[in-house]
């Protein structure tokens, strides 16, 4: 399914060897941990790039290979945006305190946004909307149908550029994947 798209990217050298994708195991052991059920475009997705900045903007987190933890793990996302979801809740617009509730982050910008899926994961490997809080918690928007639209749209496409409004949106076909230093 990503194999396609690795071939069409510019993949950079990270500092240190690239980090391992997760295992099947490492999913599982994710999911099961947090009471998720994690996207199936998502997680084919990890296991072929492993965790990583995609299109030199946004920082893509997966679960850890084994037991060590790094920078790019995303039990360690989820915990850092548990700290401060209240506060974001109640700094967005009332009508969008629910989705900031239920957001399961996956992935962050290197502005200081935070993506993560909405929506219920009831079912194993179930794809959901994506949604974007803003560094300043001004906002909270819906960026894409699912994860695949998401990679395509977003982070590869004019989409994200749109959706927030920025001017002169730049795309880059890039992939640098996360390193051990």
């Amino acid at each position: 399914m990503w194999s396609n798209l690795k071939a069409k990217l510019d993949i950079s050298s990270p500092v240190g060897k690239p980090l391992s994708p997760p295992t099947d195991s490492d999913l599982t052991q994710f999911e099961q941990r947090h009471r998720i059920s994690l996207p199936t475009s998502y997680c084919e997705f990890v296991k072929e790039f492993g965790p990583g900045e995609l299109g030199a903007y946004f920082r893509i987190y997966a679960p850890a290979h084994g037991r060590r933890r790094s920078r790019a793990d995303l039990a360690q996302l989820v915990e850092e945006f548990e700290v401060g979801r209240e506060v974001v809740a109640t700094a967005v617009n009332p009508k969008e305190r629910d989705v900031v509730q239920a957001l399961f982050p996956f992935c962050d910008s290197i502005a200081g946004d935070v993506i993560g899926w909405y929506g219920e994961d009831t079912v194993s490997g179930q794809e959901r909307q994506i949604y974007v809080i803003t560094r300043s918690a001004t906002k909270v928007v819906k960026i894409a149908d699912d994860f695949r639209a998401f990679i395509e749209e977003v982070c590869l496409g004019n989409a994200f550029g749109k959706a927030v409004k920025i001017k002169g949106w730049r795309v880059e076909r890039t992939f640098t994947p996360y390193g051990t230093s």
